[in-house]
């Protein structure tokens, strides 16, 4: 989510601080969900991440791995995604999870597809093409 927030300010989706400076050991970064909290009338969500700065792509970040955990299934990940290094893209959708009924079964769909977005604004533009 745009600035690391908790979109439904419930606990039910949070993402860990960038550690943007690469000297940290092994993955530092995760989103993290509890789909059991995710409110009835929520019918996707597109995991994705993306590179802000200006003039930044994943071309020129190092080493990009995003952990998908299910905190609400006993931390189980979910899925683990590596970002290709020689993309001159700043955005990534990796997965979409949806369910067709408020109270149905969530199901998934690994998407991978990488686009440009580096505000807000384009960020949302760039999700809901997946949604």
């Amino acid at each position: 989510w745009f600035d690391n927030q908790d979109p439904f300010e419930d606990g039910s989706l949070t993402v860990s601080d960038d550690e943007s400076t690469g000297r940290k050991p092994g993955d530092d970064e995760y989103i993290e969900f509890d789909l059991g909290k995710v409110p009835s009338n929520t019918k996707s969500i597109i995991f994705l991440a993306n590179a802000f700065k200006p003039n930044v792509t994943f071309a020129n970040v190092e080493s990009v791995t995003i952990n998908l955990v299910d905190r609400g299934n006993r931390n189980t990940p979910f899925g683990k995604f590596f970002v290709d290094a020689e993309a001159e893209k700043s955005a990534i959708a990796l997965l979409k999870v949806y369910r067709e009924t408020p109270d149905g079964p969530w199901l998934r769909k690994v998407l991978q597809e990488y686009g440009n977005a580096k505000s807000k604004s384009e960020v949302i533009r760039f999700a809901r093409q997946f949604s």
